[in-house]
C-alpha cells in the first residue's frame, strides 16, 4: 500500500508518501502567480507525486471553515485535487477532520502547530518542517490507524 496524505492549502500544501517509510514534503508555489495558477500548480504537483510514487490511496485533511474567503479558495482547490484523483487515477479520496486524526493518533484534537510538529518528529524520527508537513502526517497515521495497519 503506498498513501500519499495531503494537507491542501494554496500557500503551501504539505504531503506525506507512506510506503513502508514516511517521506513527506510541501508544495510552495510563489506567492506572486495568480490564485487559480497556483491551484493548477499544485494539482499537477500532486499528480506527479501519484505517478512518481506509485499511489493506491489519497488521505485529505477536511477543509478547515474559519474564514469564508479561505474556505471558498479551499474548495476550489480540493474539487480540483478530487476531479484529477477520480478523472484520471480512479481515486477515491478519504477525508478526515483534524480534529479527529489528531486525537485518534495520540494529540490532543486541539493541539497548537508546534505541539503537533514536535509529536510527529519524536514519533517518526522525521525532520518536519512546518505543520503543513506534520498534518500531513497525522492524516496518514490516523488512516493506517483506522485501516488497521501498524507504524510508527
Amino acid at each position: 500500500m503506498k498513501t500519499l496524505g495531503l494537507d491542501l492549502s494554496t500557500t503551501e500544501t504539505g504531503y506525506c508518501i507512506y510506503d513502508g517509510t514516511f517521506k513527506t514534503g510541501r508544495i510552495k508555489p510563489k506567492s506572486t502567480i495568480p490564485r487559480d495558477n497556483r491551484i493548477c500548480l499544485i494539482v499537477n504537483s500532486i499528480r506527479d507525486l501519484i505517478v512518481l510514487n506509485n499511489i493506491d490511496t489519497v488521505v485529505i485533511e477536511e477543509i478547515y471553515l474559519n474564514y469564508a474567503t479561505s474556505a471558498m479558495v479551499l474548495g476550489r482547490l480540493q474539487g480540483a485535487v478530487i476531479y484529477m484523483l477520480k478523472d484520471r487515477y480512479q481515486l477515491e479520496p478519504v477525508f478526515y477532520d483534524c480534529s479527529h486524526a489528531r486525537k485518534n493518533v495520540g494529540l490532543n484534537g486541539h493541539a497548537k502547530k508546534e505541539e503537533v510538529c514536535s509529536f510527529v518528529s519524536k514519533k517518526l524520527n522525521l525532520t518536519i518542517f512546518n505543520d503543513n508537513e506534520a498534518d500531513a502526517v497525522v492524516v496518514v497515521l490516523n488512516h493506517l490507524k483506522e485501516i488497521g495497519v501498524s507504524c510508527g
